[in-house]
Order: C-alpha cells, then sequence, then structure tokens
C-alpha cells in the first residue's frame, strides 16, 4: 500500500460496508474529521451509504448500467471517471 496512509480491512476490524463503523474507524485511524474526509465509491449500496452514515463526503464513480437503481440524494457528487475528480478536489481548496 505505498500509496495509501491508511488501510482498513474488514475481516480485522470485525465489521464491513455498509456499517458506518468501518469508515469511523479509518477516520480515527487518519486522525481526522469525518468532515476534512471524502470517500470514492463504486459500489453505491455498500460505499455511500455507509460513508454518509459516518458523515463523510461521497463521491460515487456511477456506472451507466445502475444510475436508474440508485437514490441521488445520498451522493454528495457522481462522477464517471477519476479525471472528474479534480474539479471537486478545487472546490475544496
Amino acid at each position: 500500500f505505498e500509496h495509501m496512509e491508511v488501510a482498513v480491512d474488514s475481516t480485522l476490524v470485525g465489521v464491513s460496508k455498509p456499517d458506518r463503523r468501518i469508515f469511523e474507524i479509518g477516520l480515527r485511524r487518519l486522525g481526522l474529521p469525518a468532515e476534512k474526509v471524502a470517500y470514492v465509491g463504486d459500489r453505491y449500496e455498500t460505499d455511500m451509504e455507509g460513508a454518509k452514515g459516518a458523515g463523510l463526503t461521497t463521491v460515487w464513480v456511477s456506472h451507466p448500467h445502475y444510475e436508474n437503481d440508485v437514490d441521488e440524494g445520498i451522493a454528495d457528487y457522481a462522477i464517471r471517471s477519476f479525471s472528474e475528480m479534480l474539479e471537486i478536489v478545487e472546490k475544496w481548496k
């Protein structure tokens, strides 16, 4: 994990997504409050619902064949590629 500061493995901590506690463990390990962290994920139900439940800003990397099956109100941002993350990062500066 050369480019990661923190990794949380559900098999080691005993909780898994979408349980918000796995995100809270990550926040504690980072030493950051939820309002300073964005979670990027591509699985709407597990990633977006869990991260939002922990108070994180959520960025959903959407898949065209899943877009009709989600509640657009949960994710703060929806992008189609990671290159679109630059716009979101600029807003956070």
